[in-house]
Formats: structure tokens, sequence, C-alpha cells
């Protein structure tokens, strides 16, 4: 039993990692958009 619990577990994560690579691009532009933006604001300072 324990054994297809972690089975159901490691199916879960992999579905979830897949999930985050889908969308890791668009995040990761966000994020470099954003902390171009606080360089821009803390250079202008």
């Amino acid at each position: 039993h324990l054994r297809h619990h972690l089975q159901e577990a490691l199916v879960a994560q992999g579905v979830a990692v897949k999930s985050i690579r889908a969308v890791a691009p668009t995040l990761e532009d966000v994020f470099m958009s954003l902390t171009r933006g606080a360089q821009d604001d803390n250079g202008r300072g």
C-alpha cells in the first residue's frame, strides 16, 4: 500500500513539474521585467 501511495505522489509531482515548466518561461519574463524595472528605479536614484 505504501509503495502505491509513493507512486501516486511521484506521479503527482511529475505532473506539477510539467505544468510549472510549461508556465516557467512566462514567469521568467515577468520576473525579468520586474527586476529590470527595479534596477532602473535604483539607477535614477
